[in-house]
């Protein structure tokens, strides 16, 4: 399924999801990165605390995601999780 989501806090930054939304939907993965954010975290360890909440998943359907992130001052990252190749869309 194309199209998992995103979530923008302009005070904080944004995050958008593609590849499998059900595993994004799930965990809610575009907005607790924009919370992590929030709470302090830089942009690296709030996407790397989303894959954590994505490799927690055991049930339903579990496949690849690409999760691209930026913060409040501009600076972004795009991550792979569990897809075949490396994917960096930015």
């Amino acid at each position: 399924i194309a199209g998992a989501g995103f979530y923008a806090d302009s005070r904080y930054g944004a995050a958008a999801c593609t590849h499998t939304g059900e595993m994004t939907i799930r965990c809610g993965t575009a907005r607790s990165i924009v919370l992590a954010m929030r709470f302090g975290h830089s942009l690296r360890a709030a996407v790397d605390m989303a894959m954590e909440d994505l490799a927690q998943l055991t049930t339903g359907f579990l496949a690849g995601v690409v999760i691209h992130a930026i913060d409040a001052k501009g600076n972004h990252d795009v991550a792979s999780f569990r897809c075949d190749d490396e994917i960096k869309y930015w």
